[in-house]
């Protein structure tokens, strides 16, 4: 049995969320870094690999993985709002749009291999933010973005009568200053394209899903 109290469980909850904020605002810097060339690409990928190859504690337990491909379909006329239009979503957050999400254009057209992560959780445990990359990471998968997700609903449309969070994009919504993932939820025979813009934005239902990428 435990011998950590419930008040001490929350406080590290709390300093884990601070923690992946300032993680965010790291990689932001880093990305702008790397593009400008005043950070090696090369070492950070390095140093990143070493920790996530190290062992980690008290990981959440993987429930099941769902393989899936995505075929390359070798055009170059897909764009994000044209992929939302053929997903004919019953409504999505408007700011899903190509000015606060830029991907590349493998991203778009190349084949991908993916995986749908559920976790193994208590009754009313909900699913953290750095536990599902934690997850996710230890069974050398990264988290897929969102256009893969976009691709993937579009190829698997049965598959959207889950929760399906895509955590290798996000926006940082002004209004509270904190990142925000995108998602596909199924209610009441509709699917609806979401960032997560409720609550802390740190917590995803147990039965929520995770798209990752196959490296």
């Amino acid at each position: 049995m435990s011998n950590v109290s419930e008040e001490e469980r929350k406080e590290q909850r709390q300093r884990n969320e601070e923690f992946l904020s300032r993680l965010f605002k790291l990689q932001t810097q880093v990305n702008k870094g790397i593009a400008e060339g005043t950070h090696d690409a090369e070492k950070f990928a390095r140093v990143l690999q070493n920790f996530m190859q190290k062992p980690q504690e008290e990981l959440m337990a993987i429930l099941d993985k769902e393989s899936y491909l995505i075929l390359g379909n070798g055009g170059n006329s897909a764009t994000l709002s044209r992929l939302i239009r053929e997903g004919k979503y019953h409504w999505f957050d408007e700011d899903i749009n190509s000015t606060n999400f830029h991907f590349r254009k493998d991203d778009y057209n190349g084949e991908v291999e993916l995986e749908l992560v559920s976790f193994r959780v208590h009754e009313y445990q909900s699913i953290l933010n750095q536990d599902a990359f934690m997850g996710i990471g230890a069974q050398g998968l990264k988290p897929a973005n969102l256009v893969h997700l976009l691709r993937f609903c579009l190829e698997y449309p049965e598959i959207q009568r889950r929760s399906i969070v895509a955590l290798g994009s996000y926006w940082v919504w002004p209004i509270e200053d904190r990142p925000c993932f995108p998602y596909v939820e199924f209610t009441e025979n509709q699917h609806e394209l979401h960032l997560n813009k409720g609550g802390d934005g740190n917590h995803w239902n147990r039965d929520t899903c995770f798209l990752a990428v196959r490296e």
